[in-house]
């Protein structure tokens, strides 16, 4: 399992669980290296939103795409809250329900939602995030905050 530097980890049941509630705790507290070190050097993290629903959604394979994903939604997105509200642990897939705050940079609008996750984890790294969101509903307010910006 990864360093997890000065962030700790409660109440795990598996390994696949610390990696994930580690994942979760680094990106509550910005730490971006922190969050990257869960991830594999491939890993593939994938957001399930419709084509041109968000500028920065699809498919990224390994953790320099990865790692770039997260620079644009932080220089893009300020993280309110993420918080998990639901765990499911199946051998080394979990599945979150995140209830999440972002503050949109560009308006300082705030969006508010839930985020469904599922990862797989492998030799102690998340080697695969699928991520699903309210596309229509994230859809309606990046149009009302920014049309350009919807548009990608």
């Amino acid at each position: 399992m990864p360093a997890e530097s000065q962030l700790g980890v409660e109440h795990v049941r598996n390994d696949a669980e610390a990696v994930v509630h580690g994942a979760y705790q680094a990106l509550a507290v910005g730490e971006r290296e922190a969050q990257l070190a869960y991830f594999a050097d491939d890993a593939i993290f994938h957001q399930h939103v419709p084509e041109g629903t968000i500028p920065h959604a699809g498919l990224s394979i390994g953790k320099r795409q990865f790692a770039e994903r997260l620079d644009y939604i932080y220089a893009n997105w300020d993280i309110l809250k993420s918080e998990p509200l639901s765990f499911r642990v199946d051998g080394d897939w979990v599945h979150c329900q995140m209830a999440s705050v972002f503050r949109y940079k560009r308006t300082g609008a705030i969006f508010e939602g839930r985020i469904r996750h599922v990862f797989h984890v492998v030799d102690g790294r998340i080697a695969r995030l699928d991520e699903y969101v309210d596309a229509p509903l994230l859809r309606a307010f990046l149009e009302l905050n920014d049309w350009e910006a919807a548009r990608g």
